[in-house]
């Protein structure tokens, strides 16, 4: 396999690549967005019993918890299945903790007191996936657009140049400019 080929299909694996990454980062943030909304106007507060703590390694305090509704034990979770998740607040806590939960489904909850906002993360994400997405959907249709006005144009030269590594084009510019 020639260079120019290996470099060409390495190019092509970093747009999808990238392009999955900007559609993962979006679809969660704006997942993770929904939720936190609907926590925030739907919650109800309940007092958790504190079942682990910690410190992390930065020096942030760390909380496992359960409560229960209807006879059913409820943790921290997040949006992929985790359950029984680590949480960071703000000061250390002994025995209980209030936390904020969907009556609609428990599983969606946080501490009432975060660290640190919760939509901060989830907007990050979202507007990361986002330009992640601008910039792949404009290296696409530019691409795309070149390719079809050479094709368009039957102009055989214009579609072989865009088939040409970059080097040799530039190499062919510079020897015009001597």
């Amino acid at each position: 396999m020639s260079l120019l080929r290996s470099v060409k299909l390495f190019l092509i694996f970093c747009l999808f690549f990238s392009l999955s990454l900007g559609l993962c980062f979006s679809v969660f943030g704006t997942i993770g967005l929904a939720r936190e909304m609907y926590l925030r106007s739907e919650g109800r507060v309940i007092q958790a019993t504190i079942t682990n703590q910690r410190i992390n390694d930065h020096g942030n305090y760390e909380v496992q918890y359960q409560f229960a509704i209807r006879g059913v034990i409820y943790s921290a979770s997040d949006e992929i299945g985790g359950h029984n998740l680590w949480e960071v607040i703000p000061t250390e806590a002994t025995g209980s903790l209030d936390v904020l939960y969907l009556p609609s489904d428990p599983w969606i909850n946080r501490p009432v007191m975060p660290k640190e906002n919760p939509l901060a993360g989830f907007i990050t994400g979202f507007v990361l996936g986002a330009i992640l997405l601008i910039f792949i959907g404009e290296r696409i249709t530019t691409n795309y657009r070149r390719y079809w006005a050479a094709r368009q144009s039957n102009d055989s030269g214009a579609i072989k140049r865009l088939n040409e590594p970059l080097v040799t084009v530039r190499k062919n510019k510079r020897k015009e400019h001597q």
